[in-house]
């Protein structure tokens, strides 16, 4: 059986295999992996997840009556296994209903206060630092909570993609997982100035969903998806639920409201289109001021509109 990266994971898989099957192990050391993947800790964070946590993942993984069924079968299994060898006290599994078969995904509608703290801690964190390039990394993070309107990372996975624009909302996803996400007329005034567009490679990378503007600049938004990680967590929003997923439907007004044209300035090689960033030193005023002047609520900006 494929080595394992945690030992919580492996004790799991091998009593599985001893009690069930080689077979069951494997499919159990897959789901662990995945739930691992959720709760980006491979070190067996993942059971600590509440039902309701539980309840979402297995919604997201798929509508088909199948899928559902044979993945709630082997998260049951798993957590039955770990209350066995007493590595937690209860199954939160247990109770879990199987999602109907093309069950509605949960809404991902997300309290804005959440949204603004962590657009809060970006703007600090650029104004701490004297070095112009954790500046810049920064708010490369700030621009993909922006960036992430676009649907291309709905429900936290890569491929599903946004295949149109329409006047009032986005159609998402492909296949059986298409649907359409309603925007309102601001936010879909703001996304009608961009094209989503797939292309074969970008620096030897696999085709992935860019957001070109119509000036013919593009934003990339894979290069700094982990970053965005990183911030959420360390913003404190991470606990309560606040997801790329659901930053989507949030950072869609965002595009509306503030008028965000400063995002035409990351290109896809190097991020090269704020100038000098990183060929001088900055100081603290001068970095203040340069935060201040691309700020999409600064002074100078609301004087203009």
């Amino acid at each position: 059986m494929r080595r394992l990266v945690s030992t919580v994971q492996q004790r799991i898989a091998a009593e599985i295999a001893r009690t069930v099957g080689e077979r069951e192990a494997i499919l159990a050391a897959r789901e662990m992996r995945r739930l691992a993947n959720h709760c980006r800790s491979p070190k067996g964070n993942f059971l600590k997840l509440s039902r309701q946590d539980l309840e979402v993942i297995l919604t997201n993984r798929g509508t088909g009556d199948s899928t559902n069924r044979r993945c709630l079968q082997i998260i049951r299994r798993i957590y039955d296994v770990a209350v066995h060898l007493r590595m937690i006290r209860e199954n939160p599994a247990a109770s879990i209903t199987r999602p109907k078969y093309k069950q509605t995904r949960p809404d991902y509608s997300v309290d804005q206060s959440l949204v603004d703290e962590l657009i809060a801690y970006c703007w600090s964190a650029l104004r701490l630092h004297d070095s112009p390039l954790v500046a810049f990394r920064t708010l490369l993070k700030l621009a993909l909570v922006y960036a992430l309107s676009s649907g291309a990372f709905l429900s936290e996975l890569p491929a599903v993609r946004c295949d149109d624009l329409l006047s009032d909302g986005l159609v998402v996803g492909r296949g059986s997982r298409k649907r359409r996400l309603n925007l309102s007329s601001d936010a879909a005034i703001a996304l009608r100035n961009y094209r989503s567009v797939r292309i074969a490679t970008i620096q030897g990378r696999r085709a992935v969903l860019l957001f070109v503007t119509e000036s013919g600049k593009a934003i990339y938004f894979k290069l700094v998806w982990k970053l965005l990680d990183k911030v959420i967590h360390k913003a404190g929003v991470g606990d309560l639920g606040l997801t790329p997923a659901k930053l989507q439907r949030a950072s869609v007004k965002l595009l509306a409201d503030n008028d965000l044209d400063w995002l035409d300035a990351f290109a896809v090689h190097g991020y090269r289109g704020i100038p000098n960033v990183k060929l001088k030193p900055y100081s603290s005023d001068e970095l203040a001021e340069f935060v201040d002047r691309l700020h999409p609520m600064s002074a100078d900006r609301a004087s203009r509109q």
